[in-house]
């Protein structure tokens, strides 16, 4: 999968870069459309595992905490991007370059470069114009799916929602498939009036059919229990939590109104979360659910 947003981002027009701590988020022009690649610089230390690697999604940083980056700055194009490992024992370290042109035309890069200090304490340095002494890796010619989002991911999802509200019913004696399909219906639908990456909305269907499992079952939406994506089910994971009611509220529009401040102050909060909220929301306000 990590070839589909190397493979993307080739030779495509910058609008703007953002960062916050070591997260960044490019923004590019592909085909006529406005899209973005978020990297994130992630580190764990420890016996299981230790090292530093990237992750690559296509979900934004939160809109009121991204900064344009000072660290990547004068990015006119992007040339291409190449990742770098070192293994290790138990673990990797890797570099990430970002080849670009500048406003006048000349090509520099970046070098994204994990390193560790003589206390074992990982870090991100960002180098201009140097070369990684890592090994390359090698991707495959593979990009985005046509696909609006992953049928796949929406079974998988699905599926595990269904086991997990067994039979229940809604109120009105229907299965309780039924409820949860139609708020991911009305997900799928604003597909179209709110163009979303494929990441979004991926994200925003799982938890459009996950909604109400923390709620109302016996079992839990964790990154240990669904099938998704590493790069995103902490996104799943969250929204589950912030859209699952708080019955220690009386009314049902306090109810909702608390699960929008929750999703507001989630360490990321997205396009399609927000997009999420609004339409479940207004369904559980407007049904017996």
């Amino acid at each position: 999968m990590t070839s589909w947003y190397i493979n993307d981002i080739r030779d495509v027009q910058v609008v703007e870069v953002h960062e916050l701590i070591d997260n960044f988020e490019i923004i590019y022009l592909k085909d006529g459309l406005k899209k973005l690649l978020s990297i994130s610089h992630q580190c764990h230390f420890g016996p299981m595992y230790d090292g530093c690697w990237f992750v690559l999604s296509g979900i934004g940083l939160p809109m009121g905490k991204k900064t344009l980056s000072k660290r990547l700055k004068g990015i006119e194009k992007i040339v291409e991007i190449k990742l770098f490992v070192k293994p290790l024992d138990n673990g990797e370290y890797q570099d990430l370059q970002i080849i670009y042109k500048d406003k006048e035309g000349h090509t520099w890069n970046y070098l994204l470069n994990s390193a560790a200090d003589e206390e074992e304490v990982h870090r991100l340095d960002i180098y201009e114009n140097q070369n990684s002494k890592l090994e390359e890796i090698e991707f495959d010619d593979s990009t985005f799916p046509k696909e609006l989002y992953s049928t796949k991911i929406y079974k998988d999802t699905l599926a595990f929602a269904l086991k997990a509200h067994k039979d229940q019913k809604t109120p009105e004696g229907l299965p309780y498939s039924f409820h949860i399909v139609s708020v991911a219906n009305e997900i799928i639908n604003s597909l179209f009036m709110h163009p979303l990456s494929y990441d979004e909305a991926n994200v925003a269907i799982a938890c459009a059919l996950l909604h109400d499992v923390n709620e109302d079952t016996d079992e839990e939406v964790s990154k240990y229990t669904i099938e998704f994506p590493s790069q995103n089910v902490d996104m799943v994971t969250m929204g589950v939590a912030a859209l699952t009611k708080n019955e220690k509220i009386p009314s049902k529009q306090a109810q909702m109104k608390d699960s929008l401040e929750r999703l507001k102050i989630l360490p990321y909060i997205t396009t399609s979360i927000l997009i999420l909220t609004y339409h479940s929301l207004r369904l559980r306000y407007w049904s017996s659910f």
